[in-house]
């Protein structure tokens, strides 16, 4: 990523590598201020700090999220829809997921500053939807599972 900087009055064009770290200090050579007596421009160090994302939680080069899925989903099992730094994908949720369960996306994470080619994971927390509103058949349904549940 380019990033034009000003500093005293300069425009600086800096190169930041995907997966920067939030503290991270950057040295720019010779973009520091003018030496004693004419001498050489010393080197520019800045601090990067990066704003907390509205979705995501980053450690190290992994991400946490949360994701809500249908009661019936974490039951059965199904695919659900989510959206990572590479786009839309489909994930299965197994069968039988529990409220809290952790689901661990290997490559999906931060790039590595220092690895190119090598991505951190992405973790997701699954928080399961209960509904508020059944209809009457809904009802019926549920009901009906109780009174199976019960002869076990």
């Amino acid at each position: 990523m380019l990033d034009v900087l000003k500093f005293e009055g300069r425009r600086l064009r800096i190169k930041v590598r995907p997966g920067i770290q939030d503290g991270q200090i950057l040295r720019i050579k010779g973009q520091g201020a003018t030496g004693k007596n004419g001498g050489e421009a010393g080197d520019l160090y800045l601090k990067i700090m990066i704003k907390p994302h509205s979705k995501y939680t980053r450690k190290g080069n992994d991400l946490h999220t949360e994701i809500r899925v249908p009661l019936l989903t974490a039951i059965l099992g199904r695919k659900v829809e989510i959206t990572t730094l590479k786009g839309n994908m489909a994930i299965a949720i197994p069968e039988g997921t529990q409220p809290g369960k952790q689901l661990k996306l290997k490559g999906l994470g931060m790039p590595d500053y220092d690895r190119s080619g090598v991505f951190g994971d992405l973790y997701l927390k699954i928080h399961i939807a209960i509904p508020t509103k059944l209809s009457a058949q809904e009802r019926a349904l549920y009901e009906q599972l109780e009174q199976m549940d019960r002869k076990k």
